[in-house]
């Protein structure tokens, strides 16, 4: 685990803002009373209601360390004792607006520490925004890779595995043609899974579905066509786009284990208000019907039942139709809002 994220620094930063903000708050109070308590006195003075001398102590924290202020404070004690009254009432003006210049200095101090500490505060609310983000995209990540297991182990079982039975069983009745089919079909099926596999999420989603198809004609020796004209499959969200991908092998996986397909096309187009996922193919074809009634015939039936019914399950994740078309080959017909 990282430092930072041992010592929490978006926590240190928030405390320190908090007892910044708190303190700075109170001395600013107590120190605007003093102000006017003290402009109170001035106003005394210049009434004759009060001593040059009652305001001495209040004006130590201006004179002590301004002597400009101090010799002037001083020749006010030197007026009174002239008693000039006019040229008095002249002074204490002057000195009064000198203060109020001290006053704003101070204020402003205490304005830059309130300003600090809220810049503070902000930071640690950017830190703990990042972080949130950042443990979110890593969620996404992990649960993207856990589903692409799952997937990968079901191909393998549902897939690879029952034609590995196969093998052994045409190799034991002495069938070496037909052990040959299933070798090779096998071999098809584990090399597209591991090109799919290599695929990396950080790419432009685009180029992965046109990786993914290059990998499915690399090992399955089936052409593939892919026409994107989608502005919307770009602003989908990760989650979303690991479902489509699935959706994609799904498909491509029952069109090279069952269709006898040579090509398959893949569409992917904005309509209106919502985007046209098709997956289309010259193989033989296919009647949803028949599928169904047949699912308990055999494991290859089976097969291409647990596919059509993946790919509904996924597109009704994205809150989307999908329709099985029987046009001469097969089309994967999807419709995902926007």
């Amino acid at each position: 685990m990282k430092f930072s994220n041992r010592l929490h620094i978006e926590y240190i930063l928030i405390f320190i803002a908090v007892m910044t903000f708190s303190s700075t708050a109170v001395f600013k109070s107590r120190a605007m009373k003093k102000f006017d308590s003290l402009d109170q006195k001035f106003i005394e003075i210049q009434k004759s209601e009060l001593g040059i001398s009652e305001i001495e102590k209040d004006c130590v924290p201006y004179t002590y360390f301004d002597k400009n202020l101090s010799q002037k404070f001083q020749s006010l004690r030197s007026l009174v004792l002239s008693d000039t009254d006019d040229l008095f009432a002249i002074e204490v003006s002057q000195f009064q607006n000198e203060i109020h210049k001290s006053q704003r200095n101070i204020s402003f101090g205490y304005d830059s520490f309130l300003y600090f500490s809220a810049i503070l505060f902000l930071i640690a609310l950017g830190i703990i925004v990042t972080k949130k983000i950042s443990q979110k995209a890593e969620f996404e990540r992990r649960e993207a890779i856990s589903e692409e297991q799952k997937n990968f182990s079901r191909n393998l079982h549902d897939g690879i595995a029952q034609d590995l039975a196969a093998i052994k069983i045409y190799h034991k009745k002495g069938d070496d043609d037909k052990a040959a089919f299933y070798a090779d079909r096998a071999l098809s099926e584990v090399r597209y899974l591991i090109d799919s596999s290599r695929l990396e999420f950080d790419e432009d989603f685009e180029s992965l579905i046109k990786k993914k198809l290059a990998a499915f004609e690399a090992n399955h020796e089936i052409k593939t066509t892919t026409i994107i004209t989608s502005d919307f499959l770009g602003k989908l969200k990760s989650e979303s786009q690991v479902e489509i991908l699935h959706i994609l092998q799904e498909a491509l996986s029952n069109i090279a284990r069952h269709a006898n397909a040579t090509e398959v096309k893949v569409r992917i187009t904005d309509v209106v208000d919502e985007m046209r996922f098709s997956i289309s193919d010259n193989g033989k074809g296919f009647l949803e019907e028949a599928v169904e009634s047949q699912k308990s015939d055999g494991k290859n039936a089976q097969r291409k039942h647990w596919g059509l019914n993946n790919i509904r399950e996924r597109v009704q994740k994205l809150g989307g139709t999908v329709e099985f078309i029987n046009d001469g080959g097969t089309t994967v017909a999807i419709r995902i809002p926007n």
